[in-house]
């Protein structure tokens, strides 16, 4: 394969950087730090868990209720020239029913 001559000017004038000579030192220190800390969950990581269960629950009801009002085997049945009415009406039905249990 024939190399281009652009490449190889571009190449020859490219420096190669050296980590210092430290840097292998410097990464076992803070991986030795990292492996002696306790393990006892940070905040972020308590509220990520709270966020993600609170996603959960909501999405776990909005399933629910799409199954309960039939919105879900109307979308899954409704035909696509109709499919905006279809939506609408169901949705409508959905906000109706929850406004009932609120």
């Amino acid at each position: 394969m024939k190399q281009d001559p652009l490449w190889n000017e571009i190449e020859s004038r490219m420096q190669l950087e050296e980590p210092s000579a430290t840097f292998t030192a410097q990464v076992m220190r803070r991986l030795e730090a990292g492996a002696s800390s306790p393990s006892v969950p940070s905040q972020h990581t308590r509220s990520r868990f709270h966020a993600e269960l609170a996603n959960a629950l909501f999405a776990t009801a909005a399933t629910f209720l799409f199954v309960a009002t039939g919105l879900w085997s109307a979308l899954i049945s409704v035909q696509g020239g109709s499919f905006s009415l279809a939506v609408q009406e169901m949705v409508g039905h959905t906000i109706a029913l929850a406004a009932n249990w609120f």
